[in-house]
This record gives structure tokens, sequence and C-alpha cells, in this order.
């Protein structure tokens, strides 16, 4: 494809195309970033050419109509591209380079290959952070439908959540089943898309963890490259293969030797809880499935196994408000593992908890979204409840999970919210990990002695 510039050239638009050659030809290499063949930026008219590719959007029209049948197959071709997007968006970040006009019409399809993967196109009002800035902070730039409101009035600091931002509202864009007529020109809120009813709840969550979180620059990915990571925790390309099960011999053990909080506290920035809370909500189910499927394997084993409490997250429930509550043991003294939430804002403190908030934020990591949880196991009798041990969840933008320790001896929930303190700043975990420590609880055989001592 040839591109010169035409019309009446302006000396910024001379420096825009030259800006858009050098990076391009020098900064980025990706293959889903549009190739040159030939350039030149000496002429009066600067020119370069490109590889050809299809058009995006009649690309996608087809692949609606060819899976209109197989919703689950649309969604998984829709995160592939935006997949491969992010890929390239992280090497563009990583050099500084913000593209900030992502739409489908600056996107082509790789031709003469299969399968085929989209290519970014139209680096034209691309920002190069090592270069002069040659838009004015009030000077609007990239576009009214997929682009922030902000970009269009004041844009003080050009940073990559516009372009994350952008690759939000592209997936809806993709999968939303009314997509606005084309004198709308504004950008989808995350909450009104409208997505196929067949498709599976997991896949519908993950697409609203996706948008939502694009859709805030406190909970967005902070660039490219942490985007790929969230897909690829929200959309796995492979299935996740289950963990070694449960070796009966290690409860029996314990159980022989020994005879065998608040869940959110009131937000000021609701944005900020409504970006982060589908992620959160999708964490959640992941932990309460990891806590069942240990009590499912328990349960063959030991026949005082129960479900407490059962609770759906609702992040605008205030109170002290169990999520999934679980026991193993005689009703009158036994072993509990409890999963509650907390909320730290980073955006504002809360009145009457800036103490409280500044000592957890110190151990959380700096890219964590609002929403943590906390699992607290140990000993209860007769609804006295002696917490031992327990970990802190927090979750970061792009869908990792760190864990961290509690102080043992839980305090009163009046005091801190979960109770016990963050020490330290925590590991990158897994569901086996969160797996086996709820597998520690239950094994630990000086809980089992203390249930043997205390049962009546």
């Amino acid at each position: 494809m040839f591109r010169e510039l035409l019309g009446r050239v302006t000396e910024v638009a001379r420096q825009r195309f030259r800006r858009e050659l050098q990076i391009l030809s020098e900064r980025v290499d990706h293959r889903a970033v549009v190739t040159l063949y030939e350039w030149s930026d000496e002429a009066e008219r600067p020119w370069y050419i490109s590889e050809l590719g299809n058009p995006f959007p009649t690309w996608w029209n087809r692949q609606r109509t060819k899976l209109h049948d197989e919703p689950e197959k649309l969604v998984e071709s829709a995160t592939s591209v935006l997949a491969e997007l992010s890929s390239a968006l992280s090497v563009c970040h990583a050099n500084e380079i913000v593209h900030r006009d992502i739409k489908p019409t600056n996107l082509v399809m790789k031709r003469g290959v299969s399968p085929t993967w989209p290519i970014l196109i139209d680096f034209g009002i691309a920002h190069d952070e090592q270069g002069p800035r040659l838009t004015p902070p009030d000077g609007a730039v990239g576009n009214e439908r997929f682009s922030p409101d902000i970009m269009r009035r004041r844009v003080d600091a050009v940073t990559p959540w516009l372009d994350i931002f952008d690759l939000g509202q592209l997936l809806m864009w993709m999968l939303d089943l009314k997509p606005p007529k084309h004198h709308w020109r504004r950008p989808i809120h995350w909450k009104y898309a409208k997505y196929d009813e067949r498709i599976s709840e997991e896949a519908h969550r993950a697409i609203r963890s996706f948008t939502a979180a694009c859709s805030n620059p406190i909970t967005a990915p902070s660039d490219g490259a942490q985007a790929a990571n969230l897909l690829d925790t929200l959309f796995p390309r492979q299935p996740p293969t289950r963990p070694a099960g449960l070796d009966p011999k290690r409860i029996i053990a314990a159980k022989r030797r020994g005879a065998s909080t608040k869940l959110l506290v009131n937000a000021a920035l609701p944005e900020e809880l409504e970006a982060g809370a589908p992620l959160a909500e999708r964490v959640y189910g992941d932990l309460k499935a990891t806590l069942a499927d240990v009590l499912d394997e328990l349960s063959p084993h030991d026949s005082s196994t129960s479900t407490l409490a059962d609770n759906p997250f609702e992040y605008r429930t205030v109170g002290a408000t169990d999520l999934y509550w679980i026991s193993v043991g005689p009703p009158a003294c036994n072993i509990q593992l409890r999963l509650k939430c907390k909320v730290v804002p980073w955006s504002e403190p809360l009145p009457g908890y800036k103490w409280n908030r500044d000592a957890w934020q110190a151990h959380m990591p700096q890219d964590a979204i609002c929403f943590g949880f906390a699992l607290e196991g140990g000993v209860v009798q007769a609804g006295s409840t002696e917490y031992l041990v327990g970990r802190w969840i927090t979750i970061r933008r792009d869908g990792a999970l760190y864990i961290h320790p509690l102080s043992a001896g839980f305090g009163p929930y009046g005091d801190n919210d979960l109770g016990g303190s963050v020490e330290g700043p925590g590991t990158i975990a897994s569901m086996t990990d969160i797996r086996e420590f709820a597998i520690s609880v239950f094994t630990d055989a000086s809980y089992w002695e203390y249930v043997a001592a205390h049962d009546s």
C-alpha cells in the first residue's frame, strides 16, 4: 500500500508523518504491526509503501456470520485478536510509544496465511515519549467512538491506558449483540454491552472483567504486556489441569494423631469498585471452586464435612458478611476455613480508615486492584473462633494473584477489618498454592488435638 501526504501539507503534518516512519522502520518490530517495504522522509511529501491486508471490519463480519451458531468460538476468535494486538502494544509501550487511535478501520488481517492475524496500521497520531509532543494537551486526538472522552478534551499525560481503553471498546464492538448505530459517537459503558446468552457464564464474566478493568485507569492493565497477561488469565488457550488429588492418608494421619469479617467497607469511588468487581468476582469463583473441591475430596473420608456459608460476591454489601465458609469435624468443636473480601481503594482514603488503608497498601503490589481476599483457618468451639493461620490474597491488574502471610492470632474485627496484619510484600501465587494452604489447615495435627480435647 502506497501512502503519502496529500493536499496542503503543514509542518506539523510533515513531522507527524516522519515520526510514523521512524516508529515503523526503527522503533517497533512485531508481526502485528504494519511492515514498511520502501519509504522516504526527505522529500517535500514523505511517502512509504507498506504491506497490504484485508479490511478487519469485513473479515470480522464474516466471522460473526460463520460462527453465528458457535458463540464460544466467536469469543475465542475475538480474544485471539486482542491477544495479538496486546502483544504488539507491549512492544510499542516498552518503547514509550502510544498508538492513540485503535479502531476496526485501523486494523487489517494478514493476507496469504492461515490462520490469519490482525495488523495494526496508521501510527499517524502516535505519541512518542522520546520525541517532542506534536499535539497540545487540549488538542483532540483519537476517535469519538473508541477513545476515552478525556482524549477529546485535554490529556496532560499520554499513557498506555489510552490504548488499553481502546482494546476494551474493541472487544465490546466485536461481541456486542446490538452494536451502536453508525451515528453513535460515544464509547460504550461496559455495563451496557449485551452478549449472546448462549455463551457460558464463565465466558460472560471474563468479558465483563476485561472490559470493566480497561475502562478505568486505576484498574486497567498498565500496558500491553499486562493486557496480554490478563487476557491469558481470563481466556486461557489451554484448559487448566487439575492438581493431584488429596491423599486421604494425610487427613487420616492428622485425625489419628489428634483424634484426627467484614465484606466491604464504604468506598468513596464507585467507578473504581465497579471496574474492579468483575475481576474480583471471577477470582472469588475460582477460590470458592478450589475450596469446594478440597471439601469434596474430604467428604468420602469424613462425614462431618459441611458448607456453612456460600454467598454470592456482592461488592456493594457493607458489613461483616462471610463469602464462603467450610468446616470439618464434630459440631461442638471443629476446624473451619473462611473466605472473606476486603476493599482497599487506591484513589482516595476511606473516612476513618486511612491508617488501615495505608498499612495494607504498603504491602500490596503497586498494580493491585482494590479488591482482595482473606482466608482464615483454625478451630471453632461453640461459636468461639480461634483462628490461628491465614493468607491475604491480592489481585494484580493482569489477573495474577499475590499471596501474603497474616499474623497469627487474629484480633477483634472491630480493630482491623479482617483481623491480623499483612506481613511482607507477598509472592506470586496460583490456585494450587491456595489449595495447598486449605489442605494444610485441615491436616494440621495440633488442630485435631485441640478438637479431640474439647469435643463434648
